[in-house]
């Protein structure tokens, strides 16, 4: 996945979620309808032109928003073989605040710097430190998405398939199981 990372100030008062994403992608067909505010449709419609928005961060009442030691523990995280950017370097993230949405771009290993395409302002914004970056409002996330490039089912890996060496041994009677019962 090439990542343009263009800073894209949003016109009010609509469309942060799709502003964010564009500012991390570039595709124009994002912004194609800026009116939606629902997530939940916002991420259909994505899925719509490809875009797979996998939730690492999730809470519904808006209440219990991403802490520090949470972002210490996902940046270094090194097993997200999915990741669009884990190509280029790159971890590219939406950020649900609780006022409105921006793109993270979470820069080299272990995740430093953070750069913060937030559509409300008229640049982009750096953090040089995950400290930084986690103490301000922008590390306060009620929802965050990693974002990638969906390329069918086999762009995620099985991960119980019996035949595969990191299967657990309880996947492997489940099936047997399941297929006596089959048979």
């Amino acid at each position: 996945m090439n990542l343009p990372l263009h800073h894209t100030p949003q016109p009010f008062p609509w469309g942060s979620m799709h502003y964010a994403l564009y500012s991390l992608v570039g595709d124009e067909r994002i912004l194609a309808d800026v009116t939606e505010a629902s997530p939940n449709r916002f991420n259909a419609l994505m899925a719509e032109l490809g875009y797979h928005l996998h939730p690492l961060w999730l809470d519904q009442t808006s209440t219990c928003t991403t802490t520090p030691a949470w972002w210490a523990k996902v940046l270094s995280w090194d097993a997200m073989g999915y990741c669009a950017g884990d190509a280029v370097g790159i971890m590219p993230l939406l950020l649900h605040l609780p006022t409105h949405c921006v793109g993270a771009a979470v820069l080299g290993k272990p995740g430093l710097p953070v750069v913060i395409f937030d559509p409300t302002q008229p640049e982009q914004l750096r953090f040089e430190t995950l400290a930084d970056f986690s103490a301000s409002t922008y590390g306060q996330c009620v929802m965050v998405s990693e974002v990638s490039i969906l390329r069918g089912l086999d762009f995620f890996p099985p991960a119980f398939a019996p035949e595969l060496s990191h299967a657990q041994p309880e996947a492997q009677l489940t099936l047997e199981a399941i297929q006596s019962l089959h048979k």
